[in-house]
């Protein structure tokens, strides 16, 4: 009755991973030592031939479906009584079967002689942020056909040097398994190693630069990002001793002023970021003042050209600019002084803003310039004339000559006006006419007398006209001028 060989098989330790081994035909060789009780007896070399290996991962256990065996011997007669032991393997370089009797359980387990799969990575402390860049450190490079790595996350690659990038932090399983032809048998080996990816920092962001016209500001920190996991927390500093926390937060400050808000997020791993953004606070409007320079007449008439200066106090946020216009002109930016040379009476407007937004009250002064004094002519008597009851009759040798009374008629003309004429008589005045036509009658008076009129403007300018006379006249005249007593020359 022939006996069934079992071969007892020496086992490397086995280590799970993903590799599946394509569905092949392979070939073993053993030698065989078969024993009694008294000690060896004979060794025999037997070789398992072709055994075709289900397609399943390395490691996992399968059923043999068939084997056959030959030996140098034919047959192989072994007894009952014998105990068989595997003191050594001559086999080819392929991956070893755990073998048993035919319909037995088998571990498929990686075989010496081959190439050995190694690798490593770079950077050797990656991130999420990095990509990371395996490299195969395999021995018997020339005899691979094939690399298989499993980057431990759902990723893969057949390169022999990948690159691949994590986005979770955290530890992963790699492995990378090596397949390599001799002779036409495929066989393989594997390398598992842990990566430990580090977690990336979120990025805080604050949101722009403020500058704001109300006392209540909006913050949004919902540009924050976290380039692998989420962010868990908002907390906000103010920079007024208070603080706060969410995405979009509201906060009111108590008084204008600049301030310097801190964000600051945390993520799913603990990790933080900050970011400030500078607030400013300026509910005040900008206030200009106006500074006139020039010589001042009367009545509020200046009778130079007028520089003007205008001057803005500082707020928060700065000025942005100070305008102003005159009479129907543009809107100018103000720079310098700028001078006001044309008479008349002008309208300056002026005012500043900010660079908040704060528009202060456009201001509206009025400016008068006259320059220029008034004429003013003695008409009536004229110079070197002979003068019979108002008539000129002929002209004098040396000085105006009047006979009985006559009436005074001067001729007065301003730019912005004449506001009175005053009549003189060596010195004092006898009237004081407001209203064009200047004139004034003169009799009851006897010698020689300088006889002069004075022309006002509004703005204090005045012009005087004057003729020597010698008068004889005994007759008062017509009409008697009252003079204004509160009136001044």
């Amino acid at each position: 009755m022939p006996y069934h060989l079992l071969v007892a098989v020496f086992c490397f330790p086995c280590c799970i991973h993903s590799f599946t081994h394509a569905n092949r035909q392979i070939c073993f060789w053993y030698i065989i030592i078969t024993a009694s009780k008294n000690g060896v007896r004979r060794g025999v070399s037997a070789t398992v031939n072709k055994v075709r290996i289900p397609v399943v991962p390395l490691c996992h256990q399968v059923l043999i479906p068939s084997v056959t065996f030959q030996s140098n011997r034919r047959p192989i007669y072994l007894k009952s009584s014998s105990t068989y032991h595997l003191v050594g393997m001559k086999m080819k370089k392929g991956i070893i079967v755990a073998l048993m009797v035919i319909g037995s359980l088998v571990t498929i387990v990686h075989a010496n002689g081959g190439p050995e799969a190694d690798f490593t990575w770079t950077p050797a402390s990656p991130s999420t942020a990095m990509n990371v860049n395996f490299i195969d450190q395999s021995t018997n490079e020339s005899d691979i056909v094939e690399w298989v790595w499993n980057f431990g996350d759902g990723g893969g690659s057949t390169l022999q040097n990948p690159t691949h990038k994590y986005t979770t932090p955290g530890d992963y399983n790699v492995t990378l398994v090596v397949v390599w032809n001799i002779s036409g048998n495929l066989t393989a080996d594997i390398a598992e190693k842990v990566i430990s990816i580090a977690n990336q920092d979120p990025v805080a962001d604050a949101g722009p630069d403020q500058m704001v016209t109300t006392k209540q500001v909006t913050l949004n920190g919902s540009a924050s990002y976290d380039p692998d996991g989420e962010i868990v927390s908002y907390e906000w500093d103010f920079g007024d001793s208070t603080t706060g926390n969410g995405v979009t937060v509201q906060h009111t400050y108590a008084v204008d002023g600049t301030y310097t808000v801190t964000l600051t997020v945390t993520d799913d791993f603990d990790a933080e970021d900050e970011d400030t953004a500078q607030i400013i606070v300026d509910t005040t409007s900008p206030q200009t003042t106006l500074d006139l320079n020039g010589t001042l007449g009367a009545h509020g008439w200046y009778i130079t050209n007028v520089t003007v200066t205008l001057t803005v106090n500082e707020t928060v946020s700065g000025i942005n600019g100070t305008y102003y216009k005159v009479d129907d002109g543009n809107w100018t930016l103000y720079q310098t002084p700028f001078v006001i040379s044309d008479e008349g009476t002008h309208t300056l407007q002026y005012y500043s803003n900010d660079n908040a937004g704060n528009t202060e009250q456009v201001h509206n002064v009025t400016i008068k310039i006259d320059k220029t004094a008034p004429t003013a002519t003695l008409v009536t008597p004229e110079e070197k004339r002979v003068y019979i009851f108002g008539r000129g009759i002929l002209p004098a040798l040396r000085k105006t000559i009047i006979l009985g009374k006559i009436t005074v008629e001067a001729n007065a003309t301003d730019n912005i006006g004449i506001t009175h004429v005053k009549f003189y008589i060596n010195g004092e005045e006898v009237a004081n006419i407001t209203d064009a036509p200047y004139e004034w009658a003169w009799g009851q008076s006897i010698g020689n007398k300088n006889l002069s009129i004075t022309a006002f403007d509004d703005a204090g300018w005045s012009t005087t006209d004057y003729v020597d006379v010698f008068i004889i006249s005994i007759f008062k005249p017509r009409e008697t001028v009252e003079l204004d007593p509160g009136e001044s020359s």
